[in-house]
């Protein structure tokens, strides 16, 4: 089976300042698994 590739277009986005600023701070502060390559976690 094959398919066809999806046509892919670069798009550009406006995104607030404040809002990355609010994303990079919640990312900062994500608690990751210790193990997360145990297939337990999932």
């Amino acid at each position: 089976m094959s398919s066809k590739p999806f046509p892919l277009t670069a798009t550009t986005i406006h995104v607030p300042d404040e809002v990355l600023v609010d994303l990079k701070e919640r990312l900062q502060r994500t608690r990751y698994a210790v193990d997360a390559g145990n297939r337990d976690w999932y």
